[in-house]
């Protein structure tokens, strides 16, 4: 049977325009300032992906105002548009800038000691941009390299083999809510701070990194985003200061690394000091990630770890921490699945411990959540854990399954998943007591993960296929077992209004999702296709967010 993968947008490159290989990138630049570059970076970044909107913006109009930006001969632009143009056929619409290629490039800049800054420089002639329209070129050029690296991919090219080699660009396509994440942000620092165990050396973190507390800490990042200057719109990557500010100064602190592909210096410092009173945003989604996912990795590796001196008491300790993450990420995503389902007539939902079976060994959960209407049942599993920058970024198979392919799906809970639908007729009957015994049932199997490079291309695809794998013969008269489903937490977040709204509506959404019998796409293309993002905010949600900011 051929399967067929999502259409791929193709990132025009300097080949594309000039058919050869490009020169060092970093020569293009000779000359020219860090700061004044630093500065373009920015602000076309801020064109890609502003910072009031979801989306990213690589609309027709929205590159030829970038390639009119940088060409500002109209001989010069009329000759690269004439190229760009050239590169469209039928339905095919190529761009040349996108959100990675200025992050590559201002973590490049920003990490290169040959380009330095020059007093009172200014972009003067036609040459100067044009060069730094060639250098962005070479950035996609780059890369563009990583998809040619895989030998499984050129070997056996099946969407498992591809989706290493595509990971580190992909992920840079993916969007975020920044109210849902910041709502989330709050919600786990509550849950650290009534932790016993994590509480004051949170309280610590955030005071000696940041000056501040760490529920203001996420009330100043979502200050900078919200920032506008009045005097000219375009100034929105762009953050004034009134004098020395701790929080300020942590967050655009040059973090040195020679990788420039897993962007360690603008994760870590997403703003960039270009002046005694000035900062440059270079990406709103890591500011807000900072509030997230990189403060776990910030709150372990710059202050946890420090206590623990021995390899043994360190992998003790993260565990430990990833333990409490983990409760906490369990509680979150069940709080959501539960105001979608508690309302639905005739159906049971229950979550965690309402799930535990006693055995001999104490007891087990027969799943993390179970929902049941008439004879439709989604059993659930819920993941926290995530994925470490050599599987993200280091293009193949052998990176992306560190331990084994069976361990990393097993770590990301399709092995249980399998287990609770095969022995749903068993155990269901035990916590439910109006399951249908004896009827026909159709069962949909449904993960929830935290890790975001999960919402790209192929990964919903490749965990259906390992589900169906280790199913094979459960479906029989009367059990009917759907495609496993891969969601991310904010597909839950983005979906809570639409769903709460009327709770039905779930099974028209598995429906649209699963359309394709060949190919299982990201949940939240689907998302994205039925629910408009004004009206994503559920009812309650205001209050619920000012709960944090008392």
């Amino acid at each position: 049977m051929t399967r067929l993968a999502p259409m791929a947008t193709e990132i025009l490159q300097y080949s594309s325009f000039f058919n050869e290989d490009p020169p060092s990138r970093i020569s293009l630049l000779e000359g020219l300032s860090k700061d004044a570059i630093l500065y373009e970076l920015a602000y076309l970044n801020h064109l890609i992906k502003p910072k009031n909107r979801i989306f990213f913006d690589t609309s027709f109009d929205t590159q030829k105002e970038i390639l009119k930006h940088l060409l500002k001969s109209d001989v010069l632009y009329t000759l690269y548009f004439r190229d760009f143009v050239n590169h469209f056929h039928g339905k095919s619409s190529p761009i040349i800038f996108f959100r990675g290629t200025f992050l590559y490039a201002i973590e490049e800049i920003y990490q290169s000691d040959e380009v330095n800054s020059i007093d009172g420089f200014k972009f003067e002639n036609v040459g100067q941009w044009e060069r730094l329209f060639k250098y962005l070129l070479a950035v996609n050029t780059e890369l563009l390299k990583l998809k040619s690296k895989s030998k499984e991919a050129d070997e056996n090219p099946t969407f498992e083999n591809l989706n290493p080699a595509t990971l580190p660009i992909n992920e840079l396509l993916l969007e975020i809510n920044p109210v849902f994440t910041v709502y989330r942000s709050f919600s786990m620092f509550d849950f650290f701070l009534k932790t016993e165990k994590y509480s004051e050396n949170l309280i610590q973190y955030f005071n000696k990194t940041y000056g501040c507390m760490p529920k203001e800490f996420v009330q100043r990042i979502q200050s900078v985003i919200m920032h506008e200057s009045y005097e000219d719109k375009k100034f929105g990557f762009w953050y004034p200061s009134n004098g020395e500010d701790p929080f300020l100064e942590t967050l655009s602190r040059k973090t040195k690394s020679k990788v420039i592909l897993k962007f360690i210096g603008i994760r870590k410092s997403p703003l960039i000091k270009v002046s005694n009173n000035e900062y440059l945003l270079s990406d709103s989604i890591l500011l807000i990630e900072k509030c997230c996912s990189q403060f776990l990795n910030d709150f372990w590796f710059d202050f946890l770890k420090r206590n623990y001196k021995e390899i043994d008491e360190q992998n003790r300790a993260i565990e430990e921490f990833s333990g409490y993450f983990g409760r906490f990420f369990e509680q979150y995503c069940c709080g959501i699945l539960r105001r979608i389902f508690e309302e639905y007539e005739h159906s049971i939902f229950l979550s965690l411990d309402q799930l535990a079976i006693p055995d001999s060994k104490g007891g087990s959960e027969f799943s993390d959540f179970y929902f049941r209407y008439n004879n439709k049942i989604i059993v659930g599993q819920i993941k926290s854990g995530s994925l470490n920058d050599k599987s993200k970024y280091g293009g193949d198979i052998e990176s992306l399954y560190q331990k084994g392919r069976e361990e990393f799906f097993s770590r990301f809970g399709v092995d249980q998943l399998a287990k609770s639908v095969s022995t749903l007729l068993e155990k269901a009957p035990l916590f439910d007591k109006g399951f249908p015994v004896g009827k026909q049932i159709h069962v949909f199997p449904l993960l929830v993960v935290n890790e975001k490079v999960f919402q790209t291309a192929l990964f919903a695809d490749v965990f259906s296929d390992r589900f169906e794998e280790l199913t094979k013969g459960l479906i029989n008269k009367k059990v009917c077992v759907k495609r496993m489903l891969l969601t991310h937490v904010s597909d839950w977040e983005n979906s809570e209004a639409y769903l709460t709204e009327s709770p039905r509506r779930i099974w028209g959404m598995f429906d649209s999702h699963f359309r394709d019998k060949k190919f299982v796409p990201a949940f939240s293309n689907t998302i994205n296709k039925l629910i408009p993002v004004q009206k994503r905010i559920p009812n309650g949600f205001a209050e619920r967010f000012l709960k944090f900011l008392r």
